[in-house]
């Protein structure tokens, strides 16, 4: 007998049994969020008042299930000869007020006026409870011959036109890979038509562990996101009423 009374060492139990799922969990968010390679941002650079006169934002706050656990957002500004895309994604989940998983991740993205990437940099801080903290840091810049990745190895990818996991631009719906912006790495994807009961339409993103839901509405605006986490959860971009923009590639 452990001289507790029953329904406290019922109480243990089930918070036990909590703790091992929200562990599942944060296992299933450290790959989802490897695969995702959500385009994640820096702040705006302040010495150009032309960038913030002229900067559009869109906003989407971001649900495990029902539960809010943070927010992503994308600042968009003409460059000279396309846009600037900067974007700050921010996670935190936690079972009785413990944090068990932290995201940071932050990069800035130049794409020409034909869509292809121009250049990038970006930095991730991942914290959990069970692998403590990761940082990773990639800079990638177009060469004549590729686009040259330099993170923890320099990678050269022989594509002139590479575009990374940037859900607000349909033309990723294209593509055959996509850029992962916390990695460098170039992942290979499969893009299928999915059935909508509204109005617009929704796409599966699928490659090795990744299975991601993207909804546009009728005009081609990125509205939504989903993927499946541990135990069957939903993770979930609800497009936030705040700074919204309907089409960043018009500015």
């Amino acid at each position: 007998m452990s001289g507790l009374p029953t329904f406290i060492t019922t109480k243990v139990k089930s918070t036990m049994t909590e703790i091992r799922k929200a562990f599942a969990i944060i296992l299933v968010f450290v790959i989802l969020f490897f695969w995702l390679g959500l385009a994640a941002a820096t702040e705006v650079d302040s010495s150009s008042n032309s960038d913030k006169n002229s900067s559009k934002e869109i906003l989407f706050d971001v649900f495990l299930g029902k539960k809010r656990i943070g927010e992503h957002s994308f600042l968009f500004a003409p460059s000279s000869d396309g846009i600037k895309v900067q974007s700050r994604a921010s996670f935190d989940y936690r079972l009785f007020n413990i944090s068990l998983y932290n995201y940071e991740h932050f990069s800035e993205e130049y794409y020409d006026s034909e869509n292809c990437l121009e250049k990038i940099n970006s930095s991730t801080l991942t914290e959990t409870k069970v692998r403590g903290s990761v940082k990773q840091k990639i800079a990638g810049e177009r060469k004549d011959d590729g686009f040259l990745i330099k993170g923890s190895n320099e990678e050269q990818l022989d594509n002139n036109c590479v575009m990374s996991f940037a859900y607000w631009n349909p033309e990723i719906l294209e593509q055959t890979s996509l850029l992962n912006a916390q990695t460098g790495k170039e992942v290979n994807i499969a893009v299928r038509e999915l059935p909508v009961i509204e109005s617009g339409a929704k796409y599966s993103l699928e490659g090795e562990n990744l299975n991601i839901e993207v909804q546009y509405s009728e005009e081609g605006s990125w509205i939504s996101l989903k993927s499946k986490v541990g135990k069957g959860r939903d993770l979930k971009y609800v497009l936030s009423s705040e700074n919204m923009i309907s089409d960043p590639l018009s500015l």
